[in-house]
């Protein structure tokens, strides 16, 4: 149940990013959880990550639509020197490219569908097949009484976020008014209240983490087989979202990291014995800027 459970945060993690990326085609997002304590052991963890996406629409025909996605995050994790335990990697660097098409069935039906290539890893050596993680998707959206403003969806995965290579069934409920606006996909929930065309709030809860390549040099322990780096952080926060000027929006999220997780993992992507650090909830700060499509 627990390894079901894990495949589906890994799933969700990634729907979150495609709604993003259709609503908000380019942001630029910096993230932090400041001063993290271990619950074992002694020293602070300080975590930043800077993330940026351009996503670029092409017509296809009447009711085919390609996007091409492209998706930069460096991720930085700053261990002071008071820290007791082991390191992990510092430096991570998250590459990626989607291939979005988008299909209208029939007016109730519309098929979603993603390729992706993504490169993980610390970039420290030259790079070979297990830097690269392969992401696929289909889904079905089906809008409920023909409103596309109100749709479920159904459909299956290949991720590679928390277990390597996992096919997991997916859903989703997508509901939109002139005032609200909610994302369910469990367990990550984004509920907006939309004030007015320029203002919204509301609150945001998201699992996030992948798996990373990290080379020999930057592992603090004698261990060949330790290959891979996967990191798992769960937010939670108020969020607001401002029009600056025009289709440009600003947003802030602060909030809590109630987990955050990170494990060793040798060749077969198992975690390795004696190599898991947890640490204690910590604030969490997200604001970014994008572009938004006009409604």
């Amino acid at each position: 149940m627990k390894c079901i459970t894990i495949l589906f945060i890994g799933f969700f993690l990634c729907l979150g990013t495609k709604a993003q990326t259709l609503k908000d085609p380019v942001y630029f997002n910096y993230s932090a959880l400041p001063f993290t304590n271990p619950e074992n052991g002694k020293g602070q963890l300080d975590i930043n990550y800077f993330e940026t996406n351009l996503a670029i629409p092409v017509t296809l025909g009447k009711k085919v639509q390609l996007i091409n996605a492209f998706y930069y995050r460096y991720s930085d994790f700053g261990f002071n020197s008071d820290f007791t335990n082991q390191r992990f990697s510092g430096n991570l660097h998250d590459i990626r490219y989607s291939a979005i098409i988008r299909a209208e069935i029939s007016e109730r039906i519309e098929l979603i569908s993603i390729g992706r290539v993504m490169v993980r890893s610390d970039l420290q050596s030259n790079l070979g097949g297990n830097d690269f993680f392969p992401f696929g998707l289909l889904l079905a959206n089906y809008a409920i009484k023909g409103n596309p403003d109100f749709t479920i969806g159904f459909g299956i995965a290949l991720v590679n976020d928390f277990n390597y290579n996992s096919i997991i069934p997916i859903a989703s409920l997508n509901y939109e008014t002139d005032k609200v606006k909610l994302e369910i996909v469990y367990p990550n929930i984004n509920f907006l209240f939309k004030k007015s065309e320029s203002f919204e709030f509301g609150l945001f809860a998201n699992v996030d983490g992948n798996i990373s390549r990290i080379s020999q040099q930057n592992i603090g322990i004698n261990d060949a087989n330790v290959q891979f780096q996967r990191s798992l952080q769960i937010l939670v926060a108020p969020t607001v979202s401002h029009r600056i000027y025009k289709q440009v929006f600003g947003h802030l999220k602060i909030g809590l990291a109630p987990l955050t997780e990170l494990q060793y993992l040798d060749s077969s992507y198992e975690k390795i014995q004696g190599y898991t650090q947890r640490f204690n909830p910590s604030l969490f700060i997200r604001t970014g800027i994008s572009y938004r499509l006009p409604n």
